[in-house]
């Protein structure tokens, strides 16, 4: 499934956007949080927890993860892995089943919100 949005930015000044659609305006310094989705992040070295910026990101390194930080605003969804070294995930922190990466075939992860654990592809 493909979305499209389009919004109209305005700049009023250096603190302040308006959007033609809805008349809302932000004003001040805004942060947003979360994943970026459908974009290919900066590569994470392997750590007993790991902690994604994007939907798919390369990890290199050997460690065991143990534990997958949930993004900012993240509820439910997929994350996919592609490792660059055999690494292996465990069951002592977030992640439901242990796994073992293989060099170059995407791992993806699916969250689940209720029972907090990222479930693993293979």
């Amino acid at each position: 499934m493909t979305v499209t949005a389009t919004v109209n930015i305005n700049t009023v000044d250096d603190t302040t956007l308006v959007h033609n659609t809805g008349n809302e305006t932000i004003a001040g310094n805004k942060t947003f949080s979360g994943l970026v989705a459908n974009g290919l992040g900066v590569a994470i070295v392997s750590a007993s927890t790991i902690a994604p910026v994007s939907q798919i990101f390369h990890v290199s390194g050997a460690t065991t993860i143990d534990t997958i930080t949930v993004p900012d605003n993240f509820t439910n969804g997929l994350i996919h892995i592609i490792p660059d070294a055999t690494f292996s995930t465990s069951t002592s922190g977030n992640i439901a089943i242990a796994s073992t990466a293989v060099i170059g075939k995407v791992l993806t992860m699916v969250y689940d919100s209720v029972q907090t654990k990222w479930y693993p592809s293979y």
